[in-house]
């Protein structure tokens, strides 16, 4: 069975050593955020209880699933991020082969964008938020796992606060952007308010810590 998201609703049981991702809303003040990653000390009665980032807390069974392979970089997947997740199209490329696919040059983006989200723009942030979304390189907030930042193609695509958006805008940012073949994305349609496409503006890496801390107090 299903939810409405495609998410499983039945409850598996685990055992000590599983990984299980946490699917639900944030626990308390962010104990436990939506798409943390945790390991199953014990399952017991409709509960399990696993080492999250911030100690040992048990949840519910059914607010967890099997979480994603483990890799290099941190995975993020659309339990947190569920209304722009029609921004990641096409198969997960995070696995190819057997084994990880390289992020600048397998990701499905050009390796100039993922070097300019990874390398110029993530080192200015607070924290690494480095992370990969179906093997597409993304900024993510370590804590509330909520992407503000994603290559796509050869453009990359920034989340903004409204007076960050305003002031791109200014300098010709768009939410729309036309590809080689002839088909045009719209930010607004498949990420939702907020996002716009980058271009290397000079106030990319200001716009971006404010956007780093309004991802951490996003909560659905």
């Amino acid at each position: 069975m299903t939810d409405g998201e495609g998410l499983s609703t039945d409850p598996i049981q685990y055992r000590a050593g599983d990984r299980v991702e946490y699917t639900a809303r944030p626990v308390y003040d962010g104990i436990i955020w939506t798409g943390d990653i945790g390991v199953v000390v014990r399952s017991k009665g409709g509960w399990v209880s696993a080492r999250w980032r911030t100690g040992e807390h048990s949840v519910p069974l059914g607010n967890v699933r099997p979480a994603p392979p483990q890799a290099r970089h941190r995975i993020v997947t659309e339990v947190a991020n569920r209304r722009l997740w029609g921004l990641f199209a096409g198969e997960d490329v995070l696995f190819r082969q057997g084994r990880e696919s390289d992020p600048y040059l397998e990701g499905g983006c050009h390796p100039d964008v993922v070097t300019r989200i990874w390398n110029e723009l993530g080192p200015t942030l607070p924290a690494d938020s480095r992370a990969r979304a179906k093997g597409v390189p993304v900024l993510a907030h370590p804590e509330s796992n909520r992407i503000f930042a994603a290559a796509r193609g050869t453009r990359y695509a920034l989340w903004l606060t409204p007076p960050d958006i305003e002031a791109a805008t200014l300098l010709g940012a768009s939410t729309l952007a036309s590809w080689a073949g002839g088909s045009v994305t719209d930010l607004r349609e498949v990420a939702g308010d907020g996002w716009v496409w980058g271009g290397w503006y000079p106030g990319e890496p200001e716009w971006l810590r404010r956007s780093y801390i309004a991802a951490g107090e996003a909560w659905d």
